[in-house]
């Protein structure tokens, strides 16, 4: 059966938090459908990344983005009272490309990584379509604007106000809508979302990272993520400067390694504090993972499941979290991993497992332990199959293959039918689609 599966960004190599959720999900629906691809990518670097994907799918499309032309589609989208997100990823290349395979195709099932991209759902495929939003990101626009000059916070709070409205309908008119975590299916649900909402947390390659026989250096804390992305530059931002200082003091040959691509003016100029690095792109973040002591996510703005603790878990590390970058990680802290919220917290934390190297070892003995028993990839994308699998019945009748075997799943429903029991994916479904005959 055939699929089309629609992505913002190139879905490799798998380096970054949208980048590896998207790869995993394309491997699992590879397995399961003939899949048509179609993405955009930055540059150069990713356009030598196709040949890997066309050998996972049946066909890939990949558009470059233009640098040029934003700031006319930021305009226009102003102008035209749409998100500046959903204007930023218009292509007219891209539009007839899908136009073409759907002509070819007629697709029963659309797949779309990121609401931005519903844009090239044509309005009669909707309810063929799911989307998986991740994040609810008009929510996090309004958490950018809290921290922004009001010269800049009221563009940020505009862009909520229409990027909501945007999600909100795409969720309605969508076959379901997949958000990461428990807590963003609630917010969604408390600023208006409504549709078939489902939950799909991450997953963690086990056997990609996993703890390695070098030694860590002494000291070295580690910080991992894109640093051209304004939550990790606010991260790094605090802790080198308000909650590394005075810890240096106490441990002289302690270092705060900060290591991801395309880093900032401003982050840059924080190797200006003793003890700062900036390491700019790593080929393999396992290499930076096996030097470190312990590994830091002082992430104050986050949405979702963050890929990077439990990259850091499943290497075996110590890893020292903001609670707002712990959705969906139920881990105990003070023993698979430490929680803190205020410069002190952080600060007692992190010093006290430099000091304690032997606690430092158990903690990331019971971290990877933790991930190993969690978070499974393959485990946590079963639970694509439902959504997909309702539409399949339907082709069945029709002459189309037996669907594969459901899965067992929850259902994320509005608060007032919410209950305990779990029922199959199957029942859910086959109830839902008594309401929603016709729908093609």
């Amino acid at each position: 059966m055939r699929l089309l599966y629609i992505a913002h960004r190139i879905p490799y190599p798998p380096d970054k938090g949208d980048k590896i959720r998207s790869y995993n999900e394309l491997c699992f629906l590879s397995r399961r459908f003939e899949v048509d691809l179609v993405c955009f990518y930055e540059g150069p670097r990713d356009q030598n990344h196709v040949q890997k994907l066309q050998d996972m799918c049946k066909t890939v499309s990949a558009f470059q983005r233009s640098l040029w032309t934003r700031p006319l589609r930021l305009l226009a989208g102003l102008l035209l009272g749409r998100p500046a997100s959903v204007s930023l990823y218009g292509d007219a290349r891209m539009k007839r490309k899908i136009e073409q395979l759907i002509a070819e195709h007629d697709y029963s099932r659309i797949f779309v990584f990121s609401g931005q991209m519903l844009q090239y759902v044509p309005r009669r495929l909707l309810g063929r379509s799911v989307i998986d939003l991740c994040d609810v990101d008009s929510h996090k626009w309004d958490n950018y604007a809290d921290r922004l000059p009001f010269y800049l916070a009221w563009f940020y709070r505009l862009e909520a106000r229409r990027l909501l409205a945007f999600e909100k309908a795409a969720s309605a008119a969508a076959r379901a809508c997949i958000l990461i975590t428990p807590s963003e299916v609630g917010l969604y649900r408390r600023l208006g979302g409504t549709g078939t909402l489902l939950c799909l947390g991450n997953g963690v390659d086990t056997n990609y990272f996993r703890p390695s026989e070098r030694i860590c250096e002494e000291g070295r804390i580690l910080f991992t993520g894109a640093m051209d992305y304004f939550p990790n530059e606010d991260a790094v931002s605090w802790f080198a400067k308000e909650i590394f200082p005075s810890m240096r003091e106490r441990f002289p040959f302690a270092r705060f390694v900060i290591a991801g691509s395309n880093p900032t003016r401003q982050v840059k100029a924080l190797t200006r504090i003793g003890g700062v690095e900036v390491t700019g792109f790593i080929p393999d973040m396992r290499v930076e993972q096996a030097k470190a002591h312990v590994v830091v996510v002082p992430l104050r703005i986050a949405r979702g499941m963050q890929n990077k603790v439990l990259e850091a878990m499943a290497s075996g590390k110590a890893v020292v979290v903001h609670p707002n970058a712990l959705g969906g990680i139920d881990a105990e802290s003070d023993r698979e991993l430490c929680v803190a919220e205020t410069t002190q917290e952080f600060r007692r934390c992190v010093e006290r497992l430099l000091r304690e190297p032997g606690l430092a070892e158990r903690m990331g003995r019971a971290a990877r332990k933790y991930v190993e028993n969690n978070f499974s990839w393959e485990r946590r994308l079963i639970e694509l199959i439902p959504p997909l699998d309702d539409v399949k019945k339907n082709d069945h009748a029709h002459g189309a293959p037996a669907p594969i075997a459901s899965a067992r799943m929850p259902l994320c429903e509005p608060p007032a039918q919410q209950n305990t029991q779990t029922r199959t994916a199957t029942e859910l479904w086959s109830r839902r689609s008594h309401f929603r005959k016709g729908v093609f």
